[in-house]
């Protein structure tokens, strides 16, 4: 299970760049980059938002995600520009959805 806090844990989640196996599974092109949800915090804003355990993560304010150091960048600077959430676009059996998700002091 994961812990509430955890040096990795993106805004409750743990993460990890989509491999190539998982892009099948996913009917998903092999040129699309993303982020594969391995874990998510039940009490996390992302879970109460909709993000579930096998959600992929394809981009965070419409840019794409190739790694997890590209999602917290696009934090960052969120953050700098004092904007209280991200917009992250989410692959779910064969579709995607816009999610927004908060990214207060709290939920680093």
């Amino acid at each position: 299970s994961v812990t509430e806090s955890g040096d990795n844990l993106i805004l409750g989640m743990k993460l990890s760049p989509l491999t190539k196996e998982q892009k099948s599974s996913l009917h998903l092109k092999n040129n699309i980059s993303g982020l594969m949800v391995d874990e998510i915090a039940t009490r996390s804003s992302s879970y109460r938002r909709g993000l579930r355990r096998g959600d992929a993560i394809l981009s965070a304010n419409q840019q794409p995600l190739e790694n997890v150091k590209t999602l917290k960048e696009v934090i960052e600077q969120a953050k700098y520009k004092r904007r209280d959430s991200i917009l992250l676009l989410i692959y779910r059996s064969g579709g995607t959805l816009l999610v927004t998700i908060p990214i207060d002091s709290g939920n680093k």
